[in-house]
């Protein structure tokens, strides 16, 4: 099995599992509490509370020595979707690098990747990334000082937009949501198509009313910019990752947004294609590791 790891902003959360006939098989999932402020943004900004809880998740889940997969879900990787011919990878590696020519002044040499989407007849989709190559080394030296070996890097976009082949998003046109500490990363489907992404970073202390109107602007952003698009479809549902009690309780985050917006809204479940998903600490709660599960699933397409 796979072990996939994600660094957020109050725990490192890490689930093994495989994928095999369109259904991931969930063999275990943990997490380890990290100190207020020791990750901001997806950056390491203390080094040594992040590395203790990676050796302590190593010890607790023995598949993670064979090498783990990495979500990042910083300001640090940035992604767009592009429209490409069927073009040999070389190729596409020029295309995707040229997508970030005006987004790259400014910051450090950057390290560009790419995942297809699918698409029709000689053209294909893409979702481009590009990372600070300084981001992507702190992780693979944290992970190293925990006697972990990094065998592959995924954005916090890809992780969402491979949730495209989830059934629970069969057809549908909605949004997810994930939030972490102050940050909330967005994802349009159409159709169960992933379509557009954004990250929004989160002024006001989360499980607020001010929050909860910050969360709102976002999803009214994505639906206005669906509309927009003139695709004949509406936007039914938003579905959520990492939402704290507070947001989560009756009456609160998810009962403004459906009486806001008109849209069933409720924290990503477990659905048909997700196995395996109880054990001895009980249901999985995919909601709180929804970028690992993404990682992991391999359902949709990836690079």
């Amino acid at each position: 099995m796979l072990t996939s790891v994600w660094i957020g902003a109050d725990a490192v959360r890490a689930v093994t599992g495989k994928t095999k006939g369109g259904v991931l098989e969930i063999g275990a999932w943990r997490s380890e509490p990290l100190p207020p402020e020791c990750v901001a943004g997806g950056v390491l900004v203390n080094e040594e509370p992040v590395r203790a809880a990676l050796t302590a998740l190593k010890e607790k889940m023995p598949d993670a020595a064979q090498g783990v997969r990495v979500v990042i879900d910083s300001g640090g990787v940035l992604v767009r979707k592009a429209t490409a011919p069927k073009l040999p990878d070389k190729k596409l590696r020029q295309l995707v690098q040229s997508e970030f020519v005006s987004m790259a002044q400014g910051r450090g040499e950057l390290v560009y990747d790419y995942m297809t989407l699918g698409g029709a007849g000689a053209a294909q989709e893409l979702l481009c990334a590009a990372a600070e190559k300084g981001l992507l080394e702190s992780y693979i030296a944290v992970f190293a000082g925990a006697g972990l070996r990094v065998r592959g890097i995924n954005a916090a976009a890809g992780a969402l937009a491979n949730l495209a082949g989830i059934d629970l998003l069969l057809d549908k046109t909605c949004i997810v949501c994930v939030a972490d500490g102050s940050m909330l990363d967005a994802a349009l489907f159409v159709d169960g198509r992933f379509a557009f992404y954004n990250t929004t970073r989160l002024l006001a202390a989360r499980g607020g009313y001010d929050s909860f109107a910050e969360i709102g602007r976002t999803l009214s952003s994505l639906i206005q910019f669906n509309a927009s698009q003139h695709n004949g479809r509406q936007v039914s549902a938003v579905y959520f990752g990492g939402l704290t009690p507070e947001e989560a309780a009756p009456g609160a985050l998810l009962s403004l947004v459906e009486g806001s917006y008109a849209v069933s809204a409720q924290a990503f479940g477990v659905s048909a294609q997700i196995k395996g998903a109880f054990g001895d600490a009980g249901a999985f709660p995919a909601a709180q590791y929804l970028f690992c599960v993404g990682d992991l699933y391999e359902g949709g397409r990836r690079a």
